[in-house]
């Protein structure tokens, strides 16, 4: 049931999700680490501009962290709150984007183009963590719905055949 894998079909899509939490909690101790010590040798003006990426951190680390506990738990409701994270670093990269535009005669000549390809790569990057806790989602809710619980395993499950001669 490919339907039910992610990654190319090499795990299980609450597996995945675990996963993917836990790689989202890595990003955001390092995007805080790095932001927190960057903030240290810069003005009070231009501190005041990573108040927001570093509140996108933390949103991540505590979504990602309650993302881990839905899928644990089977309760697909709370898995909202990290889809929504992901929705609001994406767009947040793409303010990211168009800062680097409307600014590009302030910046560097090599800095614009960093900009745009690093915040490409990041945005695919979180559409697919998008789709695959979506993916988990649907997975949880239709199983709650179909009414299997945690230990029934939907992937190996044996359908009876209806036999034929019994017309």
């Amino acid at each position: 049931m490919a339907r039910y894998r992610c990654c190319f079909g090499t795990c299980r899509l609450r597996v995945g999700a675990c996963v993917i939490g836990i790689a989202c909690i890595l990003i955001s101790i390092l995007s805080l680490c790095s932001l927190l010590s960057v903030s240290t040798t810069m003005t009070s003006d231009a501190q005041s501009f990573l108040t927001t990426p570093i509140v996108l951190s933390l949103l991540q680390f505590a979504t990602s962290m309650i993302m881990i506990v839905a899928v644990l738990t089977s309760f697909h409701w709370i898995l909202l709150p990290f889809m929504l994270s992901c929705v609001a670093n994406i767009f947040a990269l793409l303010v990211l984007c168009s800062w680097g535009i409307v600014r590009r005669n302030d910046l560097p000549n090599s800095v614009l183009p960093l900009i745009l390809i690093g915040s490409t790569g990041v945005s695919l990057l979180y559409l697919w963590f998008l789709t695959i806790v979506s993916m988990t989602f649907v997975l949880i809710r239709d199983r709650k719905i179909m009414g299997y619980d945690d230990e029934f395993d939907i992937e190996n499950r044996q359908f009876d055949r209806a036999s034929s001669s019994i017309v």
